[in-house]
């Protein structure tokens, strides 16, 4: 009851995320005035009220005061799919968890954080450890802006961080989340145009090349540098036409590509399950390339129970082997 007494929850769209326990609970949070309490009095089961010296005496039923345990990560994770973000999830501390990152342009990733208190001690801290450690433009958010205080809003300041609350950049609903229009228009000021109808811009290859030819060397997650002869350029994600329309995230078919570099341009399903949904997925990043590049012929072939490349392609940090020299006497 608590989560949607404090934060103002729907019941029903939480009520997929709530375990409940065996537990009752002694206490109850004021709505009416932050950090007070309703002191839970259970006369017999079926009278059990709520005293607190500023609201009237509340009649509450057992299942308002039964415990319930908030299934965190499934909650997080569904919010991060609503909002956009590439996944991931983490605990930073009680009620503090990194949710995923915002990738408005290849780059530029802005990690998004929840925390879940209404104390507003507990909030200021969280941003504390945050500043502490040296992390700017991140996106803090909480349940509701009832417990922001000044101290707060001061440091968000300071990192160039961007404080919101779920009630701005969530709907909430009986079937589950989705992005407002609060969050949509703070996308609008970060998320880069680019339409289905806006084809990247082709590398320049030289004429006659072929796929044996090409380099690519990843530079980060984000981008890569590609050498055709002396044809070179470095480039993103964004800028070979693997960005998603929505929100710029990395497509699959750019993560099947970093996936490659990682195996030195082979690669081999670990699950029979997933062959044939991975085959579909090559299939799409052999069209991308050739689009790009435009080269004919395949860039990806068959090769025993996987794929290669017939272009060289290596990971991040990769260093190419030093030949072995012989002192001969």
């Amino acid at each position: 009851m608590d989560w949607r007494r404090s934060y103002g929850l729907h019941p029903t769209a939480l009520g997929r995320y709530l375990r409940p326990t065996n537990d009752l609970a002694e206490s109850l949070d004021c709505p009416t005035f932050p950090g007070g309490l309703h002191r839970v009095v259970i006369h017999d089961p079926g009278d059990i009220v709520g005293l607190c010296e500023n609201c009237p005496t509340e009649k509450l039923a057992k299942a308002d005061i039964v415990i319930q345990r908030l299934d965190v990560q499934s909650l997080c994770k569904d919010m991060a799919k609503a909002l956009g973000l590439s996944p991931g999830f983490e605990v930073q501390s009680p009620g503090h968890h990194f949710i995923g990152e915002l990738v408005p342009s290849p780059g530029s990733r802005h990690g998004v954080h929840l925390c879940c208190s209404n104390a507003p001690e507990q909030l200021e801290d969280a941003m504390f450890r945050l500043t502490g450690s040296g992390k700017q433009g991140f996106i803090f958010l909480t349940p509701t802006s009832r417990f922001w205080t000044t101290t707060l809003r001061d440091s968000i300041e300071t990192a160039t961080a961007h404080l919101m609350s779920l009630e701005e950049v969530l709907d909430l609903h009986a079937k589950g989340f989705s992005a407002s229009a609060g969050w949509r228009s703070f996308l609008d000021a970060r998320v880069p145009k680019r339409t289905a109808k806006t084809p990247p811009t082709a590398f320049p290859t030289p004429h006659g090349a072929r796929w044996n030819e090409l380099t690519i060397r990843f530079l980060t997650g984000d981008t890569a540098s590609l050498t055709i002869r002396d044809a070179k350029r470095r480039v993103s994600y964004t800028d070979m036409g693997m960005a998603k329309s929505n929100n710029a995230n990395r497509t699959v078919q750019w993560e099947m590509l970093e996936t490659f570099a990682q195996g030195n341009g082979y690669y081999e399903p670990k699950y029979q399950a997933h062959k044939e949904r991975e085959k579909q997925q090559i299939s799409r990043l052999r069209r991308a390339l050739k689009t790009y590049f435009q080269i004919d012929d395949d860039p990806i072939v068959k090769d025993g129970q996987g794929w290669k490349t017939v272009f060289v392609i290596r990971p991040e940090g990769w260093k190419e082997p030093q030949d072995e020299t012989w002192d001969l006497e």
